[in-house]
C-alpha cells in the first residue's frame, strides 16, 4: 500500500494527465466539470499533505524524498501547448488561470514541506551543520486559493513546534492566531477536511499544553479571555500526555517492564525521573545503577547492529539519535541526583563529570543540565571551602579553575542545544506513534514527553554563574588576605608571649641571683650544708613560680578558651609537673621535718653536756 504523499501524487497524475486540458470547442458543463475538478484537489491536497506530516511518514518512509521531487518536478511543466493558451477563449484562460494557481500553489506547499524535512534532519544529525536560515524557491501568484495555504501557514508551523518550541512571544502569538484560524474554519468543507482541520486544533492545543504551565490572558476585540492549558481539548493527542510515576506501585511496574524482554524506553526515562525526584538516601543511588546497567545492556546490543553503526535512512538515523538522548538523559538524572544527596567532593564531582563528558562525546549528544549541576555542586564546595578559618589556598584554587572550565563548557553546551532546540530526551519513533480508530488516523510526535526548555532563563543563569565565580573569585581572596591578617596577629601574640615568658624566666633569675646573695651574707652561723639547703628550697620556689607562669599564660596573655587548652600538651605536662612537685615538697618535708628532729636531739644532748661540764668547773672552782 501506498504512503499518504504518493497517494496525493499518484491522484494528481490520475487527474490531470497531459490530455486533461480542454480545447475552446468543449461545451461549458465540461469546463464547469473540470474548474469543480481544481477546486476539490486543492482540498484533497491540503487534506493528504496534512496527515501525511502528522503521522511523521518523512521519516520512517524511505522513498519519501523520491516522492517528494517527483511531484515537485510534475507541478512546474508547461501547463499547455500555445495554440491552446493563445487561443483568446475567456474560457480558456479562467481554467488555466485556475490550474496553473494549484500547480504554483501545490509546488509551493511542496517546497515548505521539502524545508520542514530539512529541519527535522538537523535536529537528530548531531554532525551535520546546522542550518540558521533556509532559502527555497517558491512560485510569487496571486490565489485565490484559502485551502492549500493552510498547509504552509498552519500545519507546517505547528508541525516545527514539535521539534522547535515557541520560545519567543511572537513565536507564541503566531501560535494564538492560527489556533483563531482553525477554529474560524473548522465547521468549513467536507466531513474529512473538518476531521483534519479537528486534528491541527487539536495539536495546537496539545503545544500550548505542553509549554505553558498557569493560566493566561489574551485580548479579543470586545474583552479578555482567560485559557487554562489544563482545560483545553487536545483531543487524539491526549496518548502523548505522559502519565508521569508518583507512587511506588507504578515505579514497581515500571521496574517489571525494564525487566522484561522487549521494555519500553519510555519506562527507563519515568523511572529514572521517579527515582530523582523521590529518593532521599545516597545509598538509594543503587537503584538507579540498576536501571542504568539495564538500559546498558539494550544500547550495547542496539550499538553494535548495522542501523545503528551506518544508518541507511532517516528512520534509522532518528532511532539512533533517539537511544543516545536516553543514554544522556539516565546519566544526567543519576548524576543530579549524586551531586545532590551524596555530597561529593571536587574529586568525586570531576571523576563523575568525566565519565558524563566521555558518554557525550560517544554519543555527540552535548547536553548542559550535567554541568548546570556540575557548576551549583562546585560552587557549593566552594563556599563551605572558604568559611572554614584555615583552609588550603591550592585546594580551593584547584576548585576555582574547575568552575571555570565547566562554565566554559556550559556554555558550549547551551549554544550546541539551543541551535539543535534540544529536548532532555527522545523516544523512538514506534514510541513517538500513536494510531486511533484502527489505525485510521496516525499522529507522530517526536517531542511528546519532553519538558519545555526556556532558553532565554538558560541564558541568564550562564550570565549568573559567571557573576558567582567572580563573587567567589573576591571571596577567595578576601579570605586568603584575611588569613594573613590573622596570622599576622597570631605571630604578634607569639612574639608577646615570648617576651612575656623571657621577662618571666629573667625576673626568675635575678630574684635567685639576689636571693642566694642573701642567704651567704645574712647566714652566717648556718654551716655549708645548711646554706646549700636554703638555696635550693629558694631555687624550687622560684622555679614553681616560672612553672606556674608558664602553665597559666596561656589563659592569661594569649586567652586561649580553656575547653581547647585542657587538650593541649602544656596543660597535661603542666599538671604532671605540679603532681611531681606536690609529691616532691611532701617527701622532702617529711625527711626535713625528720632531719629537724635528730638536729634537735643532738643540740639537747650537746646542751646538756655543756650545762653538766660547765656545772662541774663551778664545783671544782668552789673547792678551791
Amino acid at each position: 500500500m501506498s504512503f499518504i504523499l504518493e497517494q496525493c501524487y499518484n491522484q494528481f497524475i490520475e487527474e490531470f494527465p497531459e490530455s486533461w486540458l480542454p480545447n475552446s470547442s468543449e461545451e461549458e458543463s465540461v469546463f464547469f466539470d473540470k474548474s469543480a475538478q481544481i477546486e476539490f484537489f486543492f482540498e484533497t491536497c491540503f487534506i493528504l499533505l496534512s496527515r501525511s506530516i502528522i503521522s511523521g511518514e518523512y521519516i520512517n518512509v524511505p522513498n519519501f524524498l523520491d516522492v517528494l521531487n517527483n511531484f515537485l518536478a510534475k507541478t512546474t511543466v508547461e501547463y499547455a501547448p500555445p495554440s491552446l493558451s493563445e487561443s483568446g477563449s475567456e474560457r480558456v484562460d479562467r481554467l488555466l488561470s485556475r490550474y496553473r494557481d494549484l500547480n504554483y500553489s501545490i509546488y509551493n506547499a511542496l517546497q515548505h514541506y521539502n524545508y520542514f524535512v530539512t529541519i527535522s534532519k538537523n535536529k537528530f544529525n548531531t554532525e551535520g551543520n546546522q542550518y540558521k536560515y533556509g532559502f527555497y524557491k517558491l512560485k510569487n501568484i496571486k490565489s485565490t486559493d484559502k485551502i492549500l495555504k493552510l498547509f504552509s501557514e498552519i500545519t507546517i508551523p505547528l508541525c516545527l513546534f514539535d521539534y522547535r518550541f515557541p520560545i519567543g512571544e511572537d513565536e507564541f502569538h503566531n501560535l494564538l492566531i492560527s489556533r483563531d484560524r482553525l477554529k474560524e474554519c473548522i465547521s468549513e468543507g467536507s466531513s474529512e477536511r473538518r476531521s483534519v482541520l479537528a486534528v491541527l486544533l487539536h495539536k495546537c492545543h496539545f503545544i500550548i499544553y505542553n509549554i505553558k504551565e498557569s493560566p493566561f490572558y489574551i485580548n479579543t476585540e470586545s474583552s479578555a479571555i482567560c485559557i487554562n492549558p489544563k482545560d483545553l481539548d487536545v483531543g487524539y493527542y491526549d496518548g502523548f500526555i505522559a502519565k508521569e510515576c508518583d507512587s511506588e506501585s507504578k515505579a514497581n511496574e515500571l521496574l517489571e517492564d525494564i525487566s522484561g524482554i522487549n521494555p519500553e524506553l519510555k519506562s527507563f526515562v519515568l523511572l529514572m525521573k521517579y527515582y530523582k525526584q523521590n529518593l532521599a538516601n545516597k545509598s538509594d543511588i543503587v537503584k538507579m545503577d540498576f536501571v542504568l546497567g539495564k538500559f546498558s545492556d539494550i544500547y550495547q546490543i542496539k550499538r553494535n547492529s548495522r542501523e545503528f553503526i551506518n544508518p541507511g535512512n532517516l528512520i534509522e538515523e532518528y532511532n539512533k539519535f533517539s537511544l543516545n538522548s536516553v543514554l544522556n538523559f539516565l546519566h544526567n538524572c543519576r548524576f543530579s541526583f549524586y551531586t545532590q544527596k551524596c555530597e561529593p567532593s571536587l574529586k568525586q564531582i570531576k571523576e563523575e563529570l568525566r565519565h558524563i563528558e566521555n558518554i557525550q562525546a560517544k554519543t555527540g549528544v552535548k547536553n548542559f543540565h550535567p554541568y548546570e549541576k556540575a557548576i551549583e555542586a562546585i560552587t557549593k564546595c566552594i563556599e563551605l571551602h572558604i568559611e572554614k578559618e584555615d583552609f588550603d589556598d591550592r585546594l580551593i584554587e584547584d576548585k576555582l579553575e574547575e568552575l571555570s572550565r565547566v562554565i566554559i563548557l556550559y556554555r558550549e553546551s547551551y549554544e550546541w542545544s539551543r541551535s539543535h532546540q534540544f529536548f532532555p530526551f527522545q523516544l523512538p519513533f514506534e514510541e513517538s506513534m500513536y494510531c486511533v480508530d484502527n489505525g485510521s488516523i496516525k499522529l507522530f510526535v517526536p517531542s511528546a514527553y519532553a519538558k519545555y526548555i526556556d532558553y532565554n532563563t538558560l541564558k541568564e543563569r550562564l550570565e549568573q554563574f559567571n557573576r558567582t565565580k567572580e563573587y567567589l573569585r573576591f571571596r577567595c581572596d578576601l579570605s586568603i588576605e584575611r588569613k594573613e591578617i590573622t596570622q599576622i596577629k597570631n605571630d604578634i601574640k607569639t612574639s608577646d608571649k615570648k617576651a612575656y615568658d623571657l621577662i618571666a624566666i629573667f625576673t626568675a633569675a635575678i630574684t635567685f641571683l639576689f636571693g642566694i646573695v642573701n642567704i651567704f651574707i645574712n647566714n652566717t652561723a648556718l654551716n655549708l650544708y645548711q646554706l646549700i639547703a636554703n638555696t635550693i628550697g629558694f631555687g624550687i620556689l622560684l622555679l614553681l613560680f616560672a612553672s606556674l607562669y608558664l602553665f597559666i599564660s596561656p589563659l592569661l596573655i594569649q586567652r586561649i578558651n580553656w575547653r581547647q587548652y585542657l587538650k593541649t600538651g602544656r596543660c597535661i605536662a603542666g599538671i604532671v609537673l605540679i603532681a611531681i612537685y606536690v609529691i616532691l615538697v611532701f617527701t622532702l618535708s617529711k625527711t626535713s621535718q625528720s632531719v629537724i628532729d635528730k638536729i634537735g636531739q643532738t643540740e639537747t644532748v650537746v646542751d646538756s653536756l655543756h650545762r653538766e661540764s660547765k656545772f662541774e668547773v663551778q664545783q671544782i672552782k668552789a673547792a678551791e
